[in-house]
């Protein structure tokens, strides 16, 4: 009797680990597919990331090849501006000699 119930009591106690180990396995599972949505969505999200740093990359390169240009074009202007303000100067200065 006494074997009995020691064996009774070792199959409830291996019932019990069973249902546990089952429950444990079963949350470990839905773990997993939880961390590998996380992780999906952080390598989407990554990807997402890099290609905008690549668009505003090239979007940096053709603002700084414009605002270049638009040095240039400034310095060309001002130039321009520059002779052509000698140039009526000049023709003021000949035209006001003459006249008087």
């Amino acid at each position: 009797m006494v074997e009995e119930r020691e064996l009774d009591q070792v199959r409830s106690e291996l019932d019990k680990l069973h249902e546990r180990s089952t429950r444990n396995g079963t949350e470990i599972s839905a773990h997993e597919a939880v961390c590998e949505e996380r992780y999906k969505h952080i390598s989407k999200s990554l990807d997402d990331m890099n290609k905008q740093m690549d668009e505003l990359h090239a979007c940096v390169s053709s603002l700084s090849s414009l605002a270049t240009q638009g040095r240039t074009s400034i310095k060309t202007l001002l130039w321009l501006g520059g002779a052509v303000a000698a140039i009526s100067g000049y023709f003021l200065m000949i035209s006001d000699y003459f006249i008087k």
